[in-house]
């Protein structure tokens, strides 16, 4: 059921129109598209950033989740967005009130979206944007230096590839590399409502058969566990911000066996 279950939610982890139309969310037909694959693929993304490198934003805008970011993330704390094309969620932090004083840095795998973000940046303070891979950050973040990863639509798309969950599953195991080891956190911001009806399409769902796997095995290999928490607003109404915190494994016998048992915490917030 498992095994079932995880391929339906790789199918429809993007929004899926007839495939007669085949478009992104701009409304640009995908020749020779047969489903939202391209979400995943760098070639997609090359072209559409060569050819309009405007800010474009998924889901919710910066502003509007700017106070829950704040709510979750210590002043002071290095952030990475994930996937960051050309959403302006970093120079929100800095331009905020209080502006952000950690490190942001932003990865995208688009030279394109990278060059137009670091000429936009300068008006708000340092903001560092690299090409990279989500999957190997090594040469720009050391061990548990992160106090937060945040991502706006990245394991969405990736997760529309055939091999989505081998991908989702690389770029969580490196998040958790980078990431501090107490109270640090993964915030996903997704469409994945998590009261759907539908298997496929409900959040919690996907949390438990494809995010929280990967996770799991990192924190146990190197003594951390995790627990999530969704957080729904009327300011974003529509996204939802699944947030993933990184602690210590607890050295006592309950933590233990739950731990064994693949019990994980999870709870809803809304504000």
């Amino acid at each position: 059921m498992i095994r079932v279950l995880g391929a339906a939610l790789r199918r429809l982890a993007m929004p899926k129109r007839k495939a007669a139309a085949l478009s992104d969310d701009r409304g640009v037909a995908q020749s020779g598209a047969a489903d939202y694959g391209f979400y995943a693929d760098q070639r997609y993304w090359a072209r559409r950033y060569a050819d309009d490198a405007a800010a474009f934003e998924w889901f919710a805008s910066p502003a509007a989740v700017l106070p829950l970011l704040q709510l979750l993330i210590p002043r002071g704390a290095a952030v990475l967005d994930m996937g960051c094309g050309t959403s302006g969620l970093l120079s929100a932090m800095r331009g905020g009130e209080p502006p952000h004083e950690g490190r942001l840095l932003g990865v995208d795998r688009s030279a394109a979206a990278v060059a137009e973000l670091g000429r936009r940046s300068t008006d708000v303070g340092e903001i560092e944007y690299a090409v990279a891979d989500a999957a190997d950050l090594s040469a720009l973040v050391a061990d548990g230096e992160l106090g937060a990863v945040v991502e706006k639509g990245t394991l969405a798309g990736l997760l529309a590839a055939e091999d989505g969950g081998a991908l989702v599953a690389a770029v969580l195991t490196e998040a958790h590399r980078a990431l501090g080891g107490n109270a640090g956190v993964i915030v996903s911001l997704s469409p994945w409502d998590p009261f759907s009806k539908n298997e496929a399409k409900n959040g919690l769902n996907v949390v438990q058969e494809l995010l929280l796997p990967p996770l799991q095995a990192a924190a146990r290999a190197s003594g951390h566990r995790y627990s999530c928490a969704v957080h729904s607003s009327e300011t974003f109404a529509g996204t939802w911000a699944y947030v993933f915190t990184k602690r210590r494994r607890a050295n006592t016998r309950s933590a233990a066996r739950s731990e064994e048992e693949g019990h994980v915490e999870i709870s809803l917030h809304e504000h």
